[in-house]
This record gives C-alpha cells, sequence and structure tokens, in this order.
C-alpha cells in the first residue's frame, strides 16, 4: 500500500516505480487528512507494506495543509 501526499511534487515518479499490485491512495488537500488515512487503513483488506510518501522532520511526517502525524496521532 502506499500513500501518496499531494504535496510531494514528484508524484509522477513514484507512481512509475510501483509494482502492478500495490495499491496507491493519493492524499486530497482539501479533505480532511485524518479521515483519508483512516479509511486507507478500513478499506484496504490486508497489506504487508505500508509506504507514505510525504515530507517530514525528525519525529513527524508532514502533510498537505500543514497537517502533521507523529506518535501522538497513531
Amino acid at each position: 500500500l502506499i500513500v501518496i501526499d499531494d504535496a510531494v511534487q514528484a508524484k509522477d515518479y513514484f507512481l512509475k516505480q510501483r509494482r502492478a499490485n500495490d495499491k496507491v491512495i493519493l492524499l486530497h488537500p482539501l479533505s480532511n487528512i485524518e479521515t483519508q488515512i483512516q479509511e486507507v487503513f478500513v478499506s484496504a483488506n490486508r497489506f504487508d507494506e505500508l509506504h507514505v510518501i510525504t515530507h517530514g522532520q525528525s519525529g513527524k511526517l508532514l502533510l498537505s495543509g500543514g497537517r502533521t502525524i507523529d506518535a501522538a496521532f497513531v
């Protein structure tokens, strides 16, 4: 499962690198990020790997719209 934040400029590069059976979710910046991520986990029956492609800082993932994911989010 690959989750790509809309703020990532090289989305096309990552989409070209995916395997045929990889499911890709593009996060939309105008929708609630937390809800979108929760829906990913609910809709994905099972996955062996999770790749989140976004920007980050130490201990945080930075998402579109100024949202962050850190240990408190999980």
